[in-house]
């Protein structure tokens, strides 16, 4: 699967882990695997900070903290995620 495709939320709280699929290149079901947690997809969903430790796990750079300000350049920079 190629990077930045769309990969379509397939369970009910799965919205944050087919990002991470899209943002990987990979099918929501390995997302899914990849989370060390699949059964969150359809009961409590998964937090920033897991989907943010995935995608660190596949080499990515992420960081998750609180936005202070709205109005903080690093919204604006492509590849930001905001919550």
């Amino acid at each position: 699967m190629k990077k930045g495709r769309l990969v379509a939320q397939e369970e009910g709280m799965g919205c944050g882990l087919a990002c991470v699929a899209s943002e990987l290149g990979i099918s929501y079901q390995d997302a899914r695997q990849l989370s060390g947690k699949p059964q969150n997809s359809s009961g409590t969903g998964y937090s920033c900070k897991c989907l943010v430790e995935v995608l660190n796990r596949k080499g990515r750079n992420y960081v998750f903290r609180k936005a202070e300000d709205r109005s903080e350049r690093e919204l604006e920079k492509v590849g930001t995620i905001f919550c």
